[in-house]
């Protein structure tokens, strides 16, 4: 216990040095996170299909005179995904050579202009498709409840407030992830270092919210509880759940997990989540979150509104940019 106790010491005290100034340039190269699982990606993998252009995403953001922003992703699911159960158990290929259940090889992000982080904070936003069953019982322990929630075709849409470079750094997690005193670098014991306050809740994030799992270039994941017993009760996902993810003591993702099912078919559909946050010192977290699919287009628009970093200190509002594609990594 004792020599435990003086590893886990020198350790944090080299946080300074081994975490914060690695971020300063990637810590390895980007394409690691683009397949986090890192499995060998299968010799009919098509590198020219995963990028973010498969789902058409524009961004647009407004600054307001009162200091607040309305920041908009819109987006299209690919349907070269979607997948038969059939496909699902034989294990098929997609048309962009990797299983229809396999989702790490398709992560794609895309980097945000300056003006939409100026205002919103975020750096870049990474669509990434879970196929079949979705995340198949790996977010929630035991992995063999079929009850489990999060079992459908799925979005994830994880938009970082760090850069991509300092995901790259967010990493290794020695096994298992989830126990803190089986990590041996500074980097994978800043998974176990979120910001909380005396009572033990989760800063920064909606009340009741607790840490579940963690995830290599990812950070941890938080939710709701009363989430999954929505699903349970339902015996089905039908609605937009609402993750963040701290490391190292901040928050580096605001993650929406859409189902399917939530973004295609022919009837027009909306979800409008309130948000609030214990102990906020990030002024610019959305206050709001809005999903609306279109039936008519098959487009989906996710909405975030808040308080803006971009006239915090001056209290003076600018005029802001519309129709502004975000840029795209080939």
């Amino acid at each position: 216990m004792f020599l435990s106790s003086i590893k886990r010491a020198v350790l944090l005290a080299s946080f300074a040095r081994s975490v914060h100034s690695l971020y300063e340039g990637p810590c390895a190269d980007l394409s690691f996170i683009s397949n986090p699982s890192g499995d060998p990606l299968p010799e009919s993998y098509k590198p020219e299909l995963m990028t973010v252009d498969r789902y058409d995403p524009s961004t647009t953001m407004v600054l307001h005179q009162d200091c607040t922003y309305t920041f908009k992703l819109r987006f299209k699911h690919d349907p070269s995904l979607t997948s038969t159960d059939e496909q699902c158990d034989n294990n098929e290929l997609a048309p962009d050579g990797v299983p229809f259940q396999s989702g790490g090889p398709r992560w794609t992000f895309t980097r945000l202009p300056s003006y939409i982080k100026s205002a919103t904070g975020l750096d870049h936003i990474s669509i990434d498709f879970a196929g079949c069953k979705g995340h198949r019982g790996d977010l929630r322990p035991p992995k063999d409840v079929a009850s489990q929630p999060w079992r459908d075709a799925h979005y994830d849409i994880h938009m970082y407030y760090v850069t991509p470079e300092y995901r790259t750094c967010m990493a290794p997690l020695d096994s298992p992830p989830e126990d803190e005193s089986a990590q041996t670098t500074p980097n994978g014991l800043a998974f176990f270092n979120p910001a909380r306050m005396l009572s033990g809740s989760l800063s920064n994030m909606p009340a009741n919210y607790e840490l579940t799992l963690n995830s290599q270039y990812s950070g941890g994941h938080a939710w709701d509880p009363a989430d999954e017993l929505k699903v349970d009760a339902q015996g089905k996902w039908d609605f937009p759940a609402i993750l963040m993810s701290p490391y190292d003591g901040k928050i580096v993702t605001f993650e929406p997990m859409i189902p399917l099912v939530n973004l295609v078919g022919n009837t027009d559909q909306k979800f409008t989540v309130p948000l609030t946050y214990v102990g906020q010192t990030m002024k610019e977290l959305p206050n709001k979150f809005v999903l609306e699919y279109s039936a008519a287009d098959g487009y989906s628009t996710i909405t975030l509104t808040g308080d803006s970093k971009r006239c915090m200190k001056s209290g003076k509002g600018k005029k802001g940019k519309t129709g502004k594609k975000a840029a795209k990594l080939r």
